[in-house]
C-alpha cells in the first residue's frame, strides 16, 4: 500500500502536548495481486509531545479511504483504509 496527500493540519498547542487535526486529498494505491487506485479526501486527528527542545514524540489516526457503498449494493464490498503512525521528530 501506498498514499501520496496533501494535508492542512490545524494545531492547538497545550504546554509541552500539541493537538491536532489532518484535513487532505490524496490517491491511495492498493495491490493484492492487482493493483487499485483511488483519489479521496482524507482526514486523521492526532497529538504531538514535546519530550525536550530538539525532541518529539507524535501518534496520530489517519483516515485515507472510505468505501461508502454508494457504488455497489452489497455492503459485503465496503472497505476503508485507515492508519496509525506513530514517530520520533528532530527539531534544529
Amino acid at each position: 500500500m501506498s498514499n501520496i496527500a496533501l494535508y492542512l493540519k490545524p494545531q492547538y498547542a497545550l504546554n509541552q502536548v500539541t493537538l491536532y487535526g489532518l484535513l487532505g486529498y490524496g490517491q491511495v494505491k492498493l495491490d493484492d495481486g492487482a493493483t487499485h487506485s483511488e483519489n479521496s479526501f482524507q482526514w486523521g486527528l492526532g497529538a504531538n509531545f514535546s519530550a525536550t527542545d530538539t525532541i518529539d514524540v507524535f501518534v496520530d489516526y489517519t483516515r485515507l479511504y472510505d468505501d461508502n457503498g454508494f457504488d455497489d449494493l452489497s455492503p459485503a464490498n465496503d472497505f476503508s483504509v485507515d492508519t496509525i503512525n506513530v514517530g520520533v521528530s528532530y527539531n534544529f
